[in-house]
């Protein structure tokens, strides 16, 4: 799929873009099942200590566990667009799904990917986040601060800290998205997600990707 000028444009100057209907509702209910085999197979784990009674199940890595996985980032639509966004040639670095289950489904905090990535220009890097199910505030969809990559990370991280303080709630945007909906964004984005406090599971499969161009 080619991204609009103005897509492509608004990735550039905001650190990301949205974009509906990325992949077929038979595209993503194949992914979803996809998803709940290696679930029901227990493939993955859940990242919340016991104690705290939520739920944020992560798959990672998924090439080894599923070929659709691990063929998605190779699709030749897929490479183009993100080769359009980051440049060429662009390789895979992380893939991972996130689920969310319904009441329970704990959310990730306020984070910087190129704060693990650590790449010396963050607009190298882009991550793919699909939506397996429609994204809403209430079941904790993604989250982030437009133009953030712009900044210096110490401009959002204290001195003697490794993780941003959260950020004023009018700074930010919910990324909302229907299922085969993908939100692309800059490895230099402030951004998190929220717990899930509706009646649904949600879940999100995530790519990241560098560009050495």
């Amino acid at each position: 799929m080619k991204l609009s000028s103005e897509q492509a444009h608004h990735f550039q100057t905001e650190g990301y873009v949205i974009v509906p209907h990325f992949f077929t509702q038979d595209e993503v209910l194949a992914l979803r099942q996809e998803m709940e085999r290696l679930v029901a197979e227990n493939r993955g784990r859940n990242v919340m200590p016991s104690y705290t009674g939520k739920i944020n199940y992560q798959i990672t890595p998924l090439a080894d566990k599923s070929n659709l996985f691990r063929d998605l980032p190779t699709h030749p639509e897929v490479l183009a667009t993100i080769e359009q966004l980051i440049g060429s040639p662009a390789t895979l670095w992380l893939d991972q799904i996130f689920l969310k289950p319904a009441h329970v489904g704990a959310g990730n905090t306020w984070h910087i990917d190129n704060g693990r990535f650590k790449v010396a220009d963050p607009t190298k890097g882009v991550g793919m986040w699909i939506a397996l199910h429609d994204s809403s505030r209430a079941n904790g969809t993604l989250e982030l601060v437009p133009r953030s990559h712009l900044q210096p990370p110490e401009s959002f991280i204290p001195p003697g800290q490794y993780m941003p303080v959260p950020p004023d709630e009018n700074d930010t945007i919910a990324m909302i998205a229907t299922a085969g909906g993908v939100i692309f964004f800059n490895f230099g984005i402030l951004h998190c997600t929220r717990d899930n406090f509706s009646d649904h599971d949600r879940a999100a499969l995530v790519y990241h990707f560098c560009s050495q161009a």
